[in-house]
C-alpha cells in the first residue's frame, strides 16, 4: 500500500522533543511538580482508593493530632460534631473531565459500604449548608494547608455531597469524612494547582485511632496538655509492666518522656497520677497493685527526667473507672493506663 502521510524529519522529531521536554521543565518550575502529576510524597490511603483518573493536589499526614468531624444537625440547627484524636490523613483530590460530582460521590459510597464502615451522618446541596466559614472550620488544619477558599459559586455549592462514616473492629477506629464537589468557576483549581479546569474536587479526611499490641497510641506532649486544658485529665498508655509488676519497662521511656515534656512547657501544672487495671483479681489486690504502678511512674518522672516531686501525686483506684468492657481484651486493654488529672 503507498505511504499516504509524508513522515516528519529527524529533525522535526528532536525538535518536538526538546520543546516537550522545555515545557515539562516550566511546569514543574512554576507549579512544583509535573502537570497531571500527585504532589510530592503524597500517597493514598490504603483503606480508601482514589477515583479513576484523580490526581492529588494537596496532601498531609499526622501520626497524632485531633479533628472535628461533622455528624449531623442539632434540633436548634446547629451542627454535631465530634473532635476525634488518632493519626490524620487528608487528602484533596482533582478528578479531571465531565465526571458529575454525585457520580464520583456514589462510588466512594459503595466503597466504603462494602469495607464495613457504617454511614453516620451524610447531606447533599443546600441542606449541608456549607459556605467559606463552615468549610474553613471543617477543612482547614493548618493556614499552610487551606482546601477551599471563599467562593459562592451557586452551581457549585448547589452539587457538593458531605459524609462522614465509621469502621469499629477489634484494635481500631476509623473515621473518615467525605466532601465531594463540581467546579465550574476555576477558582478552585487556581488556588490548588489543579492540572485543568473544571472537573470534580474530592476531600477526604481520615482519622485512625488504634490500639496497639501492647495499648493505644501514645499522646505526644502537645496532645497531653491540649486533653488536660479541655477535659482535666489525660489518658496514657505505652507504660508497660509485666504482669503483677510494678517495674516500669524500658520500652515504656517514650511515653514518660512525652509526659516530662509537657510538664516541663508548664512549669505550673501540678499532676495526680492515678493508675488503673482491668479487673483480673481481687480489687483489693488491685487497689494496691495500680497505686504501686502510679507511685512507680512519678519515681521515674522525678529520678530521670528532674520533674519536682511536689507538682506530682500518686493514686491506684483499680478497676473502678473502666472505659472498656473487662469482658474483652481489647476493653481490658483499655483500662489498663495511667491517667494524668490536673490538681489544684
Amino acid at each position: 500500500m503507498p505511504n499516504c502521510h509524508s513522515r516528519p524529519s529527524k529533525r522535526s522529531a528532536i525538535d518536538f522533543s526538546v520543546a516537550l521536554g522545555f515545557a515539562v521543565a516550566l511546569a514543574v518550575l512554576y507549579t512544583g511538580r509535573v502537570l497531571g502529576a500527585d504532589v510530592p510524597k503524597s500517597k493514598d490511603h490504603p483503606l480508601v482508593s482514589r477515583y479513576p483518573g484523580a490526581t492529588i493536589v494537596q496532601y498531609r499526614e499526622v501520626n497524632y493530632d485531633a479533628l472535628d468531624f461533622r455528624l449531623g444537625r442539632q434540633q436548634n440547627g446547629g451542627w454535631k460534631t465530634a473532635t476525634l484524636e488518632g493519626k490524620i490523613t487528608r487528602v484533596t483530590y482533582h478528578v479531571p473531565g465531565t465526571r458529575s460530582a454525585l457520580e464520583v460521590f456514589r462510588n466512594y459510597e459503595q466503597g466504603w459500604k462494602k469495607a464495613g464502615f457504617e454511614t453516620l451522618f451524610q447531606c447533599a446541596a443546600k441542606e449541608c449548608g456549607f459556605r467559606y466559614r463552615d468549610l474553613q472550620r471543617l477543612f482547614v488544619l493548618t493556614s499552610q494547608f487551606g482546601v477551599f477558599r471563599e467562593y459562592d459559586e451557586r452551581a457549585e455549592l448547589d452539587t457538593q455531597r458531605y459524609a462522614a462514616a465509621r469502621l469499629q473492629k477489634p484494635g481500631s477506629d476509623v473515621h473518615i469524612a467525605v466532601f465531594v464537589m463540581n467546579s465550574y468557576s476555576g477558582q478552585l483549581e487556581t488556588f490548588l494547582d489543579a492540572p485543568s479546569k473544571g472537573g470534580v474536587f474530592v476531600q477526604l479526611d481520615i482519622v485512625e485511632s488504634t490500639i496497639l499490641e501492647s495499648g493505644l497510641i501514645t499522646m505526644n506532649a502537645d496532645a497531653i496538655t491540649r486533653s488536660i486544658a479541655d477535659t482535666g485529665h489525660a489518658a496514657i498508655y505505652g507504660i508497660y509492666f509485666d504482669t503483677n509488676e510494678t517495674v516500669i519497662k524500658p520500652e515504656s521511656q517514650p511515653a514518660l518522656k512525652e509526659i516530662a515534656t509537657a510538664l516541663q512547657k508548664d512549669p505550673a501544672l501540678r499532676l495526680e497520677v492515678v493508675g488503673h487495671t482491668d479487673f483480673v483479681g481481687t480489687f483489693e489486690f488491685n487497689l494496691d497493685l495500680s497505686r504501686r504502678r502510679a507511685e512507680a511512674v512519678v519515681h521515674a518522672l522525678v529520678s530521670q527526667y528532674r520533674i519536682a516531686g511536689t507538682r506530682l501525686a500518686a493514686h491506684g483506684v483499680a478497676y473502678l473507672a473502666p472505659i472498656g468492657s473487662n469482658r474483652t481484651d481489647e476493653g481490658r486493654a483499655q483500662n489498663r493506663r495511667v491517667e494524668l488529672v490536673e490538681r489544684q
